[in-house]
């Protein structure tokens, strides 16, 4: 696929296509010149069966002896769903594909399989073979043909290039039978179009296909449309990720042409049930701002009567299911616990003065608080909201922030420690400290874990350090000026570090591992950051707002604009997390279970007998 606009392609680093379509043309070639001299094409040898590795989003041009097997590798994460196409030239016959350690391992001569990579047992995360073998299906005769493997689920194998809201994007097909992905995110309910116009003559007709965020075939372009129009509009079933597959529909054609998608507004909205819980560190509150509607629901106290401080630390994590909010406060002796759902405190638990950063495991049975007045990381069981042990007491009693990683080799808390000078990374097995990785930190030790867990993003005083979590070495820095936090995007493609010094927020490429952008209007000094895995929209705080101040600054990171500020109803907005609140939970554990317990009754707080208390306890005061 190439476009003709600014944005990224959809091979990956290091690949070109041009290696693939001269071998075919060398094998075409050869067959012409024997049947000029009138002698017979060379006959299938025995050594004639190929293997290829196959990338997403790289269409291969190959032929295919008569009699003979070629193979096709592809190394993806488990889980990963795709689409394998295959089209031969002329469009004559059929080939037969075969799937290997794929799920379903199946055979067809359609054309076109949808498959996914197997999840062992237990979960690992490190890359998973799959292979694809291709034959002839009805007679023996050899074939041109083109194949290409389309990641159609999101993740980091996607390849898929974003769609820009109702602007044509302009692309060609470079090789006969090239099948291009797209990608777009989608809000439940809306009704949207998908087109595709301008189209070269020599193309045709094109076939659409559209995928869920699971890789859901949603509309198959044949079934669904036989007269390939290339045009299709229908609601959206849920909210996340679509992928949007295009190809010709008459067999391998090349040619330039452009593909719009076209929601109800252009404008990033968040689907509804979206929700921000802000700690205000200078007035010891948490805000609950519903996304969707620009309101704010609730300000709720996480620090006793009297207790609030300025400029004191703040952290907040939710649970896995989305139903609890976990919130610390350095003046506070215990860390306040929230249910989304009704947005009322459950349980006070007392984690001690100066707690600072908390993360949640990720089966959401443990919540990991770091206690500076007691040297260590608290342990707390999310089903009684009670401290459980105190371990990793090596962390000292100037810790920060805290992380929970799933890489190839286990589950670690990574923690930055000002008494061990760095980065310490902790197994969850015995909580022993597994290794130190030295930084230069500066004053507020920000950092994030990549979605896969192969790298840590940490902060030092004049840039970010890039961890290798295997090696547990530094392998770069980004000079960015020191970031007061950083936060990635769903799909690890793209990193952004608020630089509180500078007023700036900085934009990484992850790939490539440097600045790509600086985005200047986002407050007086960017603190917190959060990005919506559905829309892409970033919040921001601001650290020096009052509460009638614009405190949060929204981001369109397909533009790296701002495109909004709110208040936070609060002195000094800082830690800030996004949930979708589950319903109907009143009072159940961090599994969102809604049994509810004895234990669960005595622990709560203004609990109804009669269900579920409203939402919001508290009138909502719209924003300006």
């Amino acid at each position: 696929m190439t476009h003709h606009t600014t944005g990224s392609t959809c091979s990956p680093a290091g690949q070109t296509r041009t290696s693939s379509r001269t071998a075919t043309a060398l094998v075409v070639g050869l067959a012409a010149l024997a049947a000029a001299l009138g002698r017979p094409a060379p006959a299938a040898a025995a050594d004639q069966n190929t293997t290829d590795a196959i990338f997403c989003g790289m269409p291969l041009a190959r032929h295919l002896e008569s009699g003979a097997t070629n193979s096709f590798n592809a190394s993806l994460s488990p889980g990963t769903v795709v689409s394998a196409d295959v089209i031969t030239t002329p469009a004559v016959g059929f080939l037969k594909m075969e799937s290997v350690n794929f799920t379903p391992a199946t055979a067809t001569c359609a054309g076109d399989l949808l498959l996914s990579i197997p999840s062992p047992t237990p979960p690992a995360t490190d890359v998973a073979p799959g292979t694809i073998n291709v034959t002839n299906c009805l007679d023996n005769a050899a074939h041109d043909y083109t194949i290409t493997l389309s990641v159609v689920s999101q993740g980091p194998d996607t390849c898929a290039a974003a769609l820009p809201c109702g602007t044509p994007l302009t692309a060609a097909f470079g090789v006969s039978g090239e099948v291009d992905s797209y990608t777009f995110q989608g809000i439940e309910d809306d009704k949207v179009t998908l087109a595709v116009t301008n189209i070269a003559p020599a193309i045709g007709q094109v076939r659409l296909r559209l995928f869920d965020p699971a890789g859901v075939l949603l509309h198959d372009g044949q079934n669904d449309n036989p007269t390939c129009p290339g045009s299709l509009q229908m609601p959206l079933p849920s909210t996340g990720a679509y992928t949007l597959l295009v190809s010709s529909c008459n067999g391998p054609k090349q040619g330039q042409y452009s593909v719009t998608y076209q929601p109800p507004s252009c404008t990033p909205k968040q689907p509804a049930g979206q929700f921000a819980y802000v700690t205000n560190a200078d007035s010891g509150t948490m805000s609950v701002i519903d996304l969707s509607t620009n309101t704010a629901q609730l300000t709720a106290p996480i620090a006793p009567a009297g207790r609030a401080a300025l400029a004191s630390p703040t952290f907040i994590a939710i649970t896995p299911n989305g139903g609890f909010a976990w919130a610390t406060y350095g003046p506070a002796s215990t860390t306040s616990v929230f249910n989304t759902s009704t947005n009322l405190l459950v349980a006070p638990v007392p984690t001690g003065l100066d707690a600072n950063g908390i993360t949640i495991s990720d089966d959401g049975s443990t919540a990991y608080v770091v206690s500076n007045s007691l040297g260590g990381i608290e342990l707390v069981d999310t089903r009684t909201n009670r401290v459980t042990g105190l371990v990793a007491q090596d962390i000292g009693s100037s810790a920060q922030g805290i992380a929970t990683a799933t890489t190839q080799d286990g589950t670690f808390l990574y923690v930055i420690s000002e008494d061990a000078s760095g980065l310490l990374k902790i197994n969850t097995q015995d909580y022993m400290t597994d290794a130190v990785t030295t930084l230069d930190l500066g004053l507020y030790d920000a950092f994030a874990v990549s979605p896969d867990g192969a790298f840590v993003y940490a902060g030092e005083l004049n840039d970010i350090a890039v961890v290798d979590t295997t090696t547990n070495s530094v392998v770069t820095t980004i000079p960015t000026g020191e970031p007061f936090a950083i936060a990635f995007t769903a799909d690890g493609r793209t990193a952004y570090a608020t630089i509180a010094d500078s007023n700036t927020v900085a934009v990484i490429d992850t790939a490539t591992q440097r600045q790509i952008d600086s985005i200047s209007n986002a407050g007086q000094a960017p603190g917190g950051i959060a990005i919506s895995p559905e829309t892409g929209l970033a919040y921001v705080t601001d650290f020096t707002a009052g509460a009638n101040d614009p405190g949060i600054f929204v981001i369109d990171t397909k533009t790296n604009k701002v495109i909004n500020s709110l208040p936070s109803l609060g002195d000094g907005p800082t830690g800030i997390a996004l949930t979708t609140a589950p319903t109907g939970l009143c009072v159940g554990d961090a599994h969102g279970e809604t049994k509810v317990t004895i234990d669960e009754l005595v622990l709560s707080v203004n609990y109804l007998l009669n269900g579920c208390p409203g939402r919001f306890p508290s009138v909502s005061v719209p924003f300006p």
